[in-house]
């Protein structure tokens, strides 16, 4: 709670003599949280084929369902992605950035 707060920084040299492997910590927290996300819009997003599978030979007074389904799965897909992208900025190993930056496809329309 001290490390890098302005009204600390008469500290700053103390804090950073006593904490050196914080950036380390934090590139690998980021790293983490970044993983999840990403994980989590890659499995989700094999969905859609399932769901058009529905859509196509499912019962048609089930229409509004699948559509409701289809937002939900859509939403999910954007929010994980979208997590990846916020925590993705701030990481500072580059072949981590591009490596997960590959094409990865993050199927968002069916």
């Amino acid at each position: 709670m001290t490390y890098g707060k302005r009204q600390f920084e008469n500290l700053d040299g103390v804090m950073r003599r006593l904490i050196p492997e914080r950036e380390a910590a934090m590139q690998e927290g980021l790293k983490q949280a970044v993983g999840v996300p990403l994980a989590l819009a890659e499995k989700i997003s094999v969905l859609w084929s399932s769901l058009q599978q529905m859509v196509l030979y499912g019962n048609i007074g089930c229409k509004s369902d699948a559509q409701v389904a289809a937002k939900a799965l859509e939403t999910a897909v954007y929010g994980a992605y979208y997590n990846v992208l916020i925590n993705l900025k701030d990481i500072s190993d580059e072949a981590f950035k591009v490596a997960v930056s590959q094409p990865v496809t993050f199927k968002l329309f069916i």
